[in-house]
């Protein structure tokens, strides 16, 4: 349990909190009934879930991320870019960022490659545009 990265003991934390809740909840409702202030425990319980739930999300989008940067740095795989959905809206700084780097440096090795594949075969009137990029 060391090991888990912050996101991860946030959301152990959270599962941890709605089992509490939702055992402490059963236990009042069978002892005292139900009454109003009950209304405000089950509304963070919903609240925990939707934390739990958003917390979920963001965790798969980072792992989306580490995979992808991965094959490019291992593997030399470039196509890979990152697609958001509409609710992660406050990540779209980062992950523009990103695809515009996959994208600039696809971009320079592609313009490389020619020439260097014509000087192997002797020829050599194309040279290698390093500006505008």
């Amino acid at each position: 349990m060391l090991n888990l990265s912050s996101l991860s003991r946030i959301q152990y934390a959270n599962i941890a909190s709605i089992i509490i809740f939702t055992i402490t909840l059963g236990i009042e409702i069978f002892k005292y009934g139900f009454d109003w202030i009950r209304i405000l425990n089950i509304t963070n319980f919903i609240l925990a879930w939707i934390i739990f739930i958003n917390v979920q999300s963001i965790k798969k989008l980072i792992f989306r991320i580490s995979n992808i940067l991965k094959r490019a740095s291992q593997k030399g795989y470039l196509e890979d870019r990152i697609v958001l959905s509409k609710e992660k809206e406050e990540f779209r700084e980062l992950v523009d960022n990103i695809n515009d780097l996959l994208d600039q440096i696809e971009v320079f090795l592609r313009e490389i490659k020619s020439p260097l594949e014509y000087a192997s075969e002797g020829r050599f009137f194309r040279k290698v545009i390093t500006d505008g990029f």
